[in-house]
């Protein structure tokens, strides 16, 4: 199904930092940033936990729309946070989780594509020390 002419598909793209209360409290303080998100994951189960424990707690960013080129709305990411990942890199434990998150969004007609990112984006990436995912979700009317 599409909406109106054009496809529907979107691409969205966060940071997503897990691990223990104190630390994303820790993080989420001293970023001083105000559209961070600070939350408990309580889907997340204790096999599924960098913190070894149900729920852990974490931070992310708001969503970015990369729709329109990916590989340039990446580096836009990681280079206006550049402050916020410095300080995960600080403060982070061993025990705790980092992505850089980018969500397909795709409604059911049509067809997912992959994604081409530039040497440029990988190295801020690697520079980042953080994971990448990738979530392919369908739209359901």
């Amino acid at each position: 199904m599409q909406h109106g002419s054009e496809p529907y598909m979107k691409y969205l793209a966060y940071i997503r930092f897990i691990g223990n209360e104190t630390e994303a409290r820790l993080i989420y303080e001293k970023s001083n940033l105000t559209d961070l998100v600070f939350k408990q994951y309580k889907r997340i189960k204790v096999e599924y936990s960098p913190t070894g424990q149900n729920a852990p707690w974490g931070i992310r960013t708001s969503y970015f729309d990369v729709t329109a080129d990916i590989d340039n709305g990446l580096q836009k990411l990681l280079i206006d946070y550049k402050k916020l990942i410095s300080i995960i890199n600080k403060y982070k434990s061993l025990d705790s989780n980092v992505y850089v998150v980018v969500v397909m969004q795709y409604d059911e007609d049509e067809d997912v594509r992959g994604i081409y990112l530039s040497h440029d984006t990988l190295s801020l990436l690697s520079e980042s020390k953080f994971d990448f995912e990738t979530d392919i979700v369908s739209i359901l009317d």
